[in-house]
């Protein structure tokens, strides 16, 4: 899947920094980031229709509103001149809402050819700038609601972003020296993802591209192996040094706003209305209930005739679009009104480039009142569910009408808008894949199911880095392959490390975001689940949080539109069951014993990664992103083989 990228660029003193820094990268099994805010001008809730090529990126010029905020201070001191602060903070909004945008235009030209050093240089100074800018805002503002005028103003702003401003403390040329090397850092590690590694195997030199290619294909599974994490070593070397400089970095960050756990401080920006103590519910259920379903999942789709859906050809980005748009009228009239949009402004760029980096995301453009999507394809099926998934996060861009400085970071929220989207379309595999429709369905349940797993996996891990601030390199190896381990992945080595952590690039440009892929996850799943007893009623839930704008938290958005609390001990295991029940009833699971039974799809699964090491699912594996492709195999043979000791044992005391 993909991830949606938070260009919610306000927040007191480092927060600021934090977020400007943030980037979403796209997984093939895992699912996207934020895209938050409208502006609260008469604009409001419109769309400019503008097509695409012609909205030219310009440089941010600040003069007019560091102009507005000084004018604004002056006022200060005088009486009976709210109309016109109220002009000023109008400006404001407008003049944050186009930074904004300019600042998307730049991220996206950047991504779009990410070794150019110019447009990195050109990114690079953007992102202080604007940390600066929004310095001055803030302080401005803090001003303004210290003053008799600070009621007034207060009806005009959300209430998380006036609590933000009431606690913000000017940027110290430390803040800005910490943020820029923290940009830095990211950079690098930005061009570490598309260096080739080179290892020499039985007298043989070895890079990634040749590993994944026919040459690859043709060594035996064992050989392969080693040469995978042979490379896999070396950018786990190069890439896990720099994380090690990045928390060092990040805890000075958290420690200099009062945190002593940077994951702490990042929950606090993410404006999360739950705690890492809170998470912890879901973090061992998850453990207990998810990934036990998951296994099973993957079982049935190891039983399936996977051909169908591995040839599958997704063709160019129109065709894509072609196939979804559809689809999305099916679901909801609504859906596919804000697509042909879309597609009439060419807002996306899904082409295929050894420029571009691999990553998705959607990103708001304010002052044109919509947004853009950008993905690096795989040229698999896997391209038209990525598509649905951002076009989630793009409709729901359309419906927000709250400007870019009152926005808070809902992730949890924008992630169900564009999951649930995905879940909701699998009523229509049939039409999206024909002969690979099934497959599709099962595939697709376990995908996300695996990002609610890897969700509560990484933020765990990068949790327990933080909180001892100094680990080695080698110490965070251990730890992830623990962590993992405990969340059902086995790995075939005898190490006690795990390298390809490295490679989910959240780690690095987003931390302490992937936990709202669990959290979203789960919520997706129980429209689902509500779905299969009342299809137009889950669909009218799933539009009514697409509509929420980028002010709800998420234990909010969930209690009003009637979903499970799975922070109360015992929701995700209900759910769980729930969604157990149902597939098993339509058949779709596997059962224990005879024809079709999980020992049968165990051995089918392996062999198909056996045979077929190429195939889409094998590659997941390979870039260290479906980890659970091969454990969830293995962790479900254990899981059959304690089912038959405890049949046995109950058996022989039936018996006595």
């Amino acid at each position: 899947m993909n991830f949606i990228k938070n260009m919610n660029l306000r927040k007191k003193c480092n927060k600021l920094a934090v977020i400007m820094a943030m980037v979403l990268m796209s997984g093939s099994i895992m699912t996207t980031a934020l895209v938050t805010t409208k502006m609260t001008t008469e604009a409001a809730g419109t769309t400019s229709n503008i097509p695409f090529e012609n909205r030219e990126y310009k440089t941010f010029d600040d003069s007019h509103l560091l102009k507005t905020l000084d004018e604004m201070e002056q006022l200060l001191t005088e009486e009976n001149v709210w109309d016109d602060f109220y002009a000023g903070y109008q400006i404001v909004v407008e003049e944050i809402n186009l930074m904004n945008t300019e600042y998307a235009l730049l991220e996206i030209k950047y991504y779009q050819d990410v070794n150019d050093e110019n447009l990195a240089a050109e990114e690079s100074k953007a992102s202080m700038n604007l940390t600066k800018i929004y310095d001055e805002v803030y302080r401005t503002l803090k001003l303004v609601l210290d003053s008799a005028y600070g009621d007034l103003l207060r009806e005009y702003m959300t209430e998380g972003v006036v609590e933000d401003i009431e606690e913000y403390r000017e940027l110290t040329d430390d803040d800005l020296a910490l943020q820029e090397q923290e940009n830095d850092l990211v950079q690098q590690y930005n061009n570490t993802m598309l260096k080739e590694y080179k290892v020499t195997f039985k007298g043989e030199e070895w890079t990634n591209s040749r590993l994944d290619g026919d040459d690859g294909a043709a060594l035996s599974d064992e050989d392969y192996m080693t040469v995978f994490t042979e490379l896999m070593k070396l950018l786990n070397q190069d890439a896990g040094e720099i994380y090690r400089q990045l928390v060092t970095i990040r805890s000075e960050q958290a420690n200099r706003e009062g945190f002593d756990n940077y994951a702490d401080y990042m929950y606090d920006v993410y404006d999360r209305d739950y705690t890492t103590t809170d998470i912890r519910t879901i973090y061992d259920e998850v453990r207990s209930a998810i990934v036990p379903l998951r296994n099973r999942v993957q079982m049935a789709v190891y039983a399936q005739e996977l051909d169908d859906l591995y040839a599958f050809n997704p063709g160019d980005e129109e065709d894509i679009w072609d196939n979804i748009q559809p689809v999305m009228g099916k679901i909801s009239p609504r859906l596919e009104e804000n697509m042909e949009y879309m597609r009439a402004n060419h807002l996306y760029d899904n082409t295929t480039s050894d420029k571009k980096m691999d990553m998705g995301f959607t990103t708001e453009l304010y002052t044109y009142g919509d947004a853009f999507i950008f993905n690096s394809p795989y040229g698999y099926y896997q391209d038209d569910m990525d598509m649905i998934h951002e076009f989630g996060h793009f409709n729901a861009a359309l419906m927000d009408t709250t400007d870019a400085l009152n926005a808070l970071s809902p992730l949890d929220v924008a992630e169900i808008q564009s999951q649930g989207l995905e879940l909701l379309s699998l009523e229509y595999a049939d039409e999206l894949f024909d002969k690979g429709a099934e497959s599709l369905y099962l595939v697709e349940l376990s995908n996300i199911l695996s990002v609610i797993i890897d969700g509560c996996l990484y933020d765990e891990f990068q949790y327990e880095v933080y909180k001892e601030k100094d680990l080695s390199l080698v110490e965070m190896n251990q730890l992830f392959r623990r962590l993992a381990e405990s969340y059902g992945v086995v790995y075939q080595n005898d190490s006690d490390e795990a390298y390809s952590w490295v490679q989910v690039s959240h780690t690095f440009q987003s931390p302490q975001y992937y936990i709202s892929y669990a959290t979203s996850g789960l919520s997706a799943f129980d429209i689902l689940d509500q779905s299969f007893a009342d299809r137009k009623a889950a669909v009218a839930k799933y539009m009514e949080i697409a509509e929420l704008g980028g002010t709800t938290t998420y234990r909010a958005a969930i209690a009003d539109s009637g979903l499970r609390n799975f922070f109360v001990p015992g929701q995700v295991t209900e759910l769980a069951e729930d969604l157990e029940k149902r597939l098993t009833d339509q058949g779709r699971l596997l059962t224990e014993n005879g024809e079709g039974s999980i020992l049968e799809g165990y051995f089918r699964g392996w062999r198909i990664l056996q045979n077929d090491r190429q195939n889409v699912m094998f590659k997941m594996l390979a870039i260290g992103i479906g980890l659970y492709l091969v454990a969830g195999l293995m962790s479900l043979a254990l899981e059959l083989l304690t089912r038959i000791k405890n049949k046995k044992s109950n058996k022989n005391e039936n018996e006595a």
